[in-house]
């Protein structure tokens, strides 16, 4: 669920996922997934966790940046994250 207070600007998101800090994907088969929420709303997201053979960690993050601004030496200021363990 992302939500964008009433006050504030339209926010785009990019959004990824990573099982015990690999890149898997978040929708069907996107490792990364846009989104634009607009003032005042609230948009569901319908995340595909991960098939698994043992517990793994999932966590899926928002970075409120463009992805193509961030890099090894340029992490982003904003983001959203979440974590929950998935069992085979």
């Amino acid at each position: 669920m992302m939500n964008q207070e009433e006050d504030s600007d339209k926010r785009s998101y990019v959004i990824m996922g990573f099982a015990d800090w690999i890149q898997t994907p978040v929708i069907g088969s996107h490792l990364k997934y846009y989104v634009t929420v607009p003032a005042g709303t609230s948009l569901s997201i319908p995340i595909t966790f991960p098939d698994v053979k043992k517990p793994t960690v999932f966590q899926i993050v928002a970075f409120g940046s463009p992805d193509t601004e961030f890099g090894k030496e340029r992490y982003p200021d904003e983001f959203i994250t979440f974590r929950v363990l998935v069992k085979p």
